[in-house]
């Protein structure tokens, strides 16, 4: 980890006032809400009722976003790289740094609704439920990073962004064309069966496309004796490798100036 490329990623994230906006929205508006619904309460509240830990792949998003893109629209990527910094430290002093700030951010959050819980109502002070919260958030953050990380590898300035809602809208419309015909073959066509590989096709590019944009390790479900904590492991694993691979790859593959693009 190169620590100056850490530090230069949470200044610019620093000197960005919408970001800091959406950041103080992002704790705030959820905290609000549970506060007064646990107030205006006509019986005692025996839950946390915190906020799911798919918060924090909201924070991962708003520290992410533009991470490599932003450099490489203005040219600083090729200072950074300039200097004996490889381009694989470069790429995974990213990570680390998106990670750490966003599992920071979330964590933070989780702490201040648990902060208000417990002085609402002292009796869940020792809820497990805020534990297994709070390490599946940070699990989330880095894994989620490292997709974001690859994203912000493809394109200038902040258009991964973009490739990001559209991914999720191709796989919408993936979802709603193939799904009636799995599932309702001989409703939509007669007699035709749809061939069982289609079928598995479906399967394993819904499974694979779930896992990929939210590689998450359900810690809950395997404290309680979940047996799926060998693919939970190997599928969260695979993405940040994966991820940060093509990251290096794809930005070893393009030239670099210090003009503005």
């Amino acid at each position: 980890m190169n620590r100056a490329i850490c530090v230069n990623t949470w200044r610019q994230f620093k000197s960005n006032n919408v970001r800091l906006i959406l950041l103080t929205l992002m704790i705030l508006l959820p905290l609000g809400g549970v506060t007064l619904m646990r107030c205006n309460a006509s019986v005692p509240v025996d839950d946390a009722c915190l906020s799911p830990p798919f918060v924090a792949t909201l924070f991962t998003l708003l520290w992410g976003i533009g991470v490599i893109g932003c450099e490489r629209q203005h040219g600083t990527i090729s200072l950074v790289l300039s200097r004996p910094v490889s381009l694989s430290r470069y790429v995974f002093s990213k990570w680390l740094a998106v990670s750490i700030a966003a599992s920071i951010c979330s964590v933070q959050a989780l702490l201040i609704e648990q902060f208000v819980a417990v002085a609402l109502s002292p009796s869940i002070m020792f809820n497990t439920e805020f534990v297994f919260n709070g390490l599946e958030r940070v699990l989330l953050c880095f894994s989620t990073a490292s997709v974001l990380i690859f994203f912000s590898s493809l394109v200038t300035g902040i258009k991964d962004l973009a490739l990001i809602a559209g991914m999720l809208f191709a796989g919408q419309l993936f979802r709603s064309f193939l799904e009636p015909l799995t599932y309702n073959s001989n409703h939509l066509f007669g007699t035709f069966q749809v061939p069982i590989f289609v079928t598995y096709l479906y399967k394993a590019c819904s499974d694979a496309y779930c896992v990929f944009l939210y590689p998450n390790i359900p810690v809950a479900d395997i404290l309680n004796g979940s047996a799926e904590f060998f693919t939970y492991l190997v599928n969260y694993t695979c993405v940040i490798t994966v991820s940060l691979s093509l990251a290096i790859f794809f930005l070893s593959r393009k030239e670099y100036s210090y003009a503005h693009e």
